[in-house]
């Protein structure tokens, strides 16, 4: 057999199971000439467009699959390997009627020694029982079984994660477990290099006694003066090529290549930094509804503002984090824990498979520990907050494991992978529309630190204008916030998706895709200019004075900018244009708006009259850089004409 990979993929046959079939399927010599072909393991099996069984595509089954492949015998000192890739489906595995092992979970490909089983050649057959309910694993690229040859020694798994990061010096850690056929000494050459330019490689070459069967090794390789990722809008996202070749006695045993990024995150208090630079979070909380099929691509979530992503488990796919390394999305990774009757060690398996899976992604910059939010107690001003908790919970994963799973998924995960912070629920949990977030922050300043804002559908102005009373209190009280919800995320009925918060901003998915709510992209432009509207409500009796503020997230300075303030009411308006500089990274107050004071309402019949305030962000040189509106109704009065 080749050192190339050997795929087994179709044409398969496959039959639906059941007890006494999947006693007997196995068998090199059982008849499967009755059986349909398809087109690979794990495809679905249907007859004339419809089920087998006449039931409907979706009905769950377990179906057995056989494929049978002829191979010359193994060179000398050559090892065979069966390699399958359970991320999305779950399946047990027979080769020649001997039982293999099982596949499943979000964990790297497994690796079955059949050394024993192909070594003299011949024809062999593989036989496979998954439910049909379950997709096949395509995202990555090659999901049936497939056979491999290596020498002595192979490369059963390779993490990469970057521990310190700075512009002077960058640590790369490295995890790999192997398996040894024998007592040896092998040769392991580790090549960093960057991916888009042509800067000299780092080559580390050391050597390491192996003892038969499986080895766990860790080292790290330094890199002087690397070139760092950054989130979005912060910098580049530069990549490197890691490569790692195996070899005995000066002959190539094995090797990999993977993808990474260098980087330092930290969180202290849930106050994040990215290669020592504060980061306001502005993240969207999907949960464990997320998958490939209907989650938002990276990209689209950048252009709508966000620049952070919870989820749980793997099911988004990796090409969605490849997307997000090459966008720079930062993702809040936690792994997928079912809460029902399982014990800590299953918990912290799923922990430590997540983490050997998605460790080398750089846009992975913290772990979850895998329990649901935190709810408060009902003194004071918690009540509010507490009474939403529960909702909130349910809205982002219902059904968390219990605090003794989280603990030990915590501990998991920080022993495996260092290079993150291990971070809980947020504890405080913030109901949009119960209240002020400005005016909880003013009395309790921890409310508004990292809270998390239950969005429902119906509320997108207090949605917005909780996002922005948390925008103006960027890294003095508030470092960021998650938003979960029904009301983030909507499906346009019809028309073209709505433009981004900025005129760079890409545009948004097509029609009939979930999208972001414009009044969350509005909120979370990058360069946001607001008009703080005074808690009370708007009574028109007395004059109102909105106060304006410029917030900049991003590196860049805006010196002149002009804002330009418009507010309309029925009969009359008025214009303020305020010039001054916006410094990078800050938040600033620039002046105010006033409102005019207007007359009772002679009649109940009269129709209740609306303020509209449109803001216009422009750069010295007339680029729009921001844009934002408003519409309030003002109960009970109608204003005066003129001012």
């Amino acid at each position: 057999m080749p050192g190339a990979p050997v795929p087994l993929g179709g044409p398969w046959r496959a039959a639906e199971g059941d007890e006494a079939l999947r006693r007997r399927a196995a068998a090199p010599d059982f008849d499967d000439s009755g059986w349909l072909q398809v087109a690979g393991a794990g495809a679905p099996l249907v007859r004339g467009g419809a089920a087998a069984t006449g039931a409907g595509a979706g009905t769950a089954r377990t179906l057995v699959y056989r494929r049978r492949f002829s191979l010359g015998p193994l060179p000398p000192s050559r090892r065979a390997w069966l390699v399958a890739d359970g991320a999305n489906w779950d399946a047990e595995l027979w080769l020649d009627g001997s039982y293999l092992g099982d596949v499943g979970g979000p964990g790297p490909p497994r690796s079955f020694d059949v050394t024993r089983v192909l070594s003299g050649g011949g024809d062999h057959v593989l036989a496979m029982e998954a439910p049909e309910a379950a997709p096949p694993a395509t995202d990555r690229g090659g999901a049936s079984p497939h056979l491999v040859s290596t020498g002595p020694v192979k490369l059963l798994s390779v993490r990469a994660a970057c521990r310190d990061a700075n512009s002077r010096r960058a640590v790369l850690s490295l995890w790999a477990v192997v398996d040894s056929s024998v007592g040896l000494n092998a040769d392991l050459v580790t090549t960093l290099a960057p991916v888009a330019t042509g800067t000299e490689a780092v080559i580390s070459e050391r050597r390491h006694p192996l003892a038969p069967g499986v080895n766990r090794l860790r080292w790290s390789v330094e890199v002087a003066d690397p070139e760092l990722w950054w989130p979005a809008g912060l910098g580049a996202q530069p990549m490197y090529s890691v490569s790692l070749r195996l070899a005995c006695d000066g002959e190539p045993s094995d090797s990999v290549a993977l993808e990474t990024g260098l980087r330092q995150v930290r969180v202290r208090d849930m106050r994040w930094s990215v290669n020592g630079v504060p980061v306001f979070v502005r993240a969207l909380d999907l949960g464990a509804e997320a998958d490939s099929r209907d989650l938002p691509a990276p990209e689209e979530l950048l252009g709508s503002g966000l620049n952070a992503l919870r989820l749980v488990g793997a099911g988004a796919g990796p090409a969605f984090y490849e997307a997000a390394d090459r966008h720079g999305l930062m993702v809040w990774q936690e792994p997928h824990v079912p809460a029902r009757r399982l014990g800590r060690a299953h918990a912290v398996r799923r922990a430590g498979e997540l983490a050997a899976l998605l460790g080398h992604h750089p846009s992975i910059v913290a772990w979850g520990a895998g329990a649901g939010p935190r709810k408060l107690g009902r003194s004071g001003l918690s009540w509010a907050h507490g009474r939403a908790a529960s909702s909130a919970a349910a809205l982002s994963g219902a059904g968390r494991p219990g605090w003794l799973v989280a603990r030990a998924v915590r501990r998991a995960l920080t022993r495996s992978d260092g290079s993150r912070p291990v971070l809980s629920p947020p504890r405080v949990v913030t109901a949009v529309g119960v209240a002020s977030v400005g005016r909880a922050a003013a009395w309790w300043p921890a409310s508004a630190r990292f809270p998390l804002l239950a969005a429902s559908p119906g509320q997108d102005d207090e949605l917005q204008a909780s996002v922005e009373d948390l925008r103006r209190l960027r890294l003095r009280a508030c470092s960021g916030f998650l938003v979960v919800g029904a009301g983030a995320l909507v499906v346009p009925a019809a028309g073209p998706a709505p433009a981004g918060p900025s005129a760079d901003g890409p545009a948004m998915g097509g029609e009939g895709e979930r999208q972001v709510s414009p009044a969350l992209r509005r909120a979370c432009a990058p360069v946001l200019v607001t008009a703080r509207w005074p808690v009370r409500a708007l009574t028109g009796v007395a004059a109102t004075s909105l106060a304006l503020h410029v917030v900049n997230d991003t590196p860049a300075r805006f010196p002149a900018a002009v804002l330009r303030a418009t507010v309309t009411w029925p009969g009359g308006g008025r214009r303020v244009e305020l010039r001054g500089d916006v410094e990078p990274l800050s938040t600033a107050y620039v002046g105010h708006l006033e409102l005019p004071p207007g007359r009772r309402a002679v009649t109940g019949r009269a129709p209740v009259p609306v303020v509209h305030v449109d803001l216009v962000l422009d750069a010295a040189d007339g680029r729009t850089v921001s844009t934002n509106s408003y519409s309030r109704a003002l109960r009970g009065a109608v204003p005066v004409t003129n001012w």
